[in-house]
């Protein structure tokens, strides 16, 4: 497998991107909780906005304190202790942080495609497991099945309690030129 340089692959920091292109599109996957405070978050954005091409995709999933918080109301409800994010992780502030992305780009769409599974692991697989997260109970593998054969058309289905949520910016043709 060879990635050309227009499918290239990169590592580095997110705050000092060195990147000399542009792309079509940019993903993250739970990148930007490990910045410590929301203001690297959002510097962070900006980098990603930079290195895009106009007319570009950015798309991200992150975890969220929203929906983190709601998860953790659901597991009170029934008796269970709330969960804490490790230390090493800041969730984003959504409110905040979509304020701060719609100065520069276009959210498109937004996905809660974790909502259903994370009810199971972390409430009732609990309920029934002395309080333990079981990821391999089988009926987290169903769920798990369920969701990535999942129709379209029932995205968004299971309400906003999954810790991971999926953003689509779009970076609009500038004007400047």
């Amino acid at each position: 497998f060879e990635l050309s340089k227009k499918q290239a692959v990169f590592v580095g920091c997110l705050l000092c991107l060195n990147l000399e292109d542009k792309y079509h599109i940019i993903f993250t996957n739970r990148c930007l909780i490990n910045l410590n405070t929301h203001e690297l978050q959002a510097k962070a954005l900006k980098q990603l906005h930079d290195k895009t091409a106009d007319g570009g995709y950015i798309i991200l999933i992150e975890n969220i304190e929203q929906t983190y918080s709601n998860q953790n109301q659901l597991r009170v409800s029934v008796g269970l202790k709330k969960r804490s994010p490790d230390k090493f992780n800041l969730f984003i502030d959504e409110p905040k942080f979509i304020k701060h992305a719609k100065k520069n780009l276009n959210l498109l769409y937004v996905e809660d495609f974790a909502s259903l599974h994370d009810i199971i692991l972390y409430v009732l697989v609990p309920m029934i497991n002395d309080g333990k997260v079981d990821y391999e109970h089988p009926v987290i593998i169903a769920a798990t099945k369920l969701l990535l054969s999942n129709p379209q058309k029932f995205a968004n289905s299971f309400g906003d309690f999954g810790q991971n949520r999926l953003y689509v910016f779009k970076k609009e043709v500038s004007n400047d030129q």
